[in-house]
């Protein structure tokens, strides 16, 4: 179809927001959101325009909004776009931007004073370091100003599985409790309304997310995945990076990406060793059977089972069972995972750890990569390399 038209019903501060897209087909599709608790109205349609913006890449060539958009996102989603489209130009394409106005930025400019910093979570290892670390967004802001996270229903776990995610809400809260943050809830059906490639669209989601708190938060932190030495090293385009979340960002709220600095690994030690206790109740698995608890088996468990043996923690910490030999031959070798395995690599190298599973590991990965080690044995961070390689194992 050639054009979409945007409009919202309802509100945050009625607890709910309905997307409606029509298209110029006839075609009509709605999204609907719930608040756990009423909110204030934002004074633009930023966070519509986000949820929606690669269903529009895929399918229209024009975006008309009834309503309006500050203009900091008007100008930021024309390179949000351009990224998207330079990364996979088969699949997106541009869309040209019609909102019924545009708000100034000093129409939509308020005090900071009384409002505060808002972080999506999902209870994994990258929301609790966000969440817990001195230096954090949610941790920096001046004293007296409000911290609270969002969890939403519909993303991670689905909304017809109401049993799982109110299990993943009881431990959720006792670590947002025990870090005296206020825990809000959204459910949406924008995965089932508007099916995408979901490693691509996340990151606008959670901004989408994030802009609905907009009036009573001047700035919105989404936890990091790659850290930055690895984000132009995997040669795939993940959802939610250091490169694009900040050009989701508005007038009315700054979206900040955190913790890019630090590997995966070092974030589950820097948890093992500091905030224990709440490392213990993180929920970072989506392919077991029961979505609210870690299995144990699956590539982010096995990785995550790694991290703690590196750092010389003891991995029941997060799981029932003890790590064996034989999990190493279930890693899957693809381009997701081995931009996980070679950060645990080198992770387990700088804690001089010398279990029988790096040796394994290594022997698993430098068949593809040979060009890749120094002649010390250490991985060298060659994109060339390390994307020829992986393009041939996938092949």
């Amino acid at each position: 179809m050639t054009t979409l038209t945007l409009e919202v019903e309802d509100a945050p501060s009625l607890g709910r927001q309905n997307i409606i897209l029509h298209g110029d087909n006839g075609d009509t599709v709605r999204v609907h959101t719930e608040l756990s608790a009423p909110g204030s109205d934002p004074l633009t349609l930023d966070s519509p325009l986000c949820l929606v913006i690669f269903h529009a890449m895929q399918h229209c060539k024009r975006l008309k909004i009834d309503g309006v958009i500050s203009e900091k996102l008007y100008r930021n989603i024309i390179a949000f776009q351009e990224a998207w489209h330079c990364h996979y130009p088969g699949w997106y394409q541009m869309v040209e931007i019609e909102p019924q106005g545009i708000a100034r930025s000093d129409d939509t400019a308020r005090e900071t004073k009384n409002r505060g910093v808002i972080q999506t979570f999902s209870g994994g290892v990258d929301s609790i370091f966000t969440l817990q670390r001195p230096l954090s967004p949610i941790n920096t802001a001046s004293d007296g100003t409000s911290r609270s996270a969002v969890l939403v229903h519909g993303f991670d776990i689905p909304r017809s599985n109401q049993k799982d995610f109110d299990a993943l809400r009881k431990r959720i809260e006792k670590i947002t409790d025990a870090a005296g943050v206020e825990l809000h809830v959204v459910k949406t059906s924008l995965r089932d309304s508007l099916p995408s490639n979901w490693e691509h669209s996340h990151g606008a989601a959670l901004a989408g997310i994030l802009h609905l708190y907009a009036h009573d938060n001047y700035a919105g932190a989404i936890a990091s995945s790659d850290p930055y030495n690895y984000v132009s090293f995997v040669p795939h385009a993940w959802g939610s990076s250091p490169a694009t979340d900040y050009l989701l960002s508005g007038d009315e709220i700054e979206i900040i990406h955190d913790g890019a600095g630090y590997s995966r690994p070092q974030k589950i030690a820097y948890l093992a060793e500091e905030w224990r206790q709440m490392l213990e109740l993180a929920q970072f698995c989506w392919e077991g059977d029961d979505r609210s608890e870690n299995c144990g088996e699956c590539d982010k468990c096995i990785q995550t089972r790694l991290a703690l043996r590196a750092a010389g923690q003891d991995e029941l910490i997060c799981f029932k069972t003890k790590f064996e030999r034989r999990m190493i031959k279930q890693l899957k070798l693809s381009d997701g995972t081995m931009g996980d395995l070679l950060p645990l690599i080198d992770f387990a190298d700088e804690r001089n750890c010398s279990e029988p599973w790096v040796r394994d590991i290594k022997e698993q990965v430098s068949p593809f990569m040979p060009a890749m080690y120094k002649s010390d044995g250490s991985l060298a961070r060659s994109l060339r390399y390390f994307r020829s390689a992986v393009r041939e194992l996938i092949s």
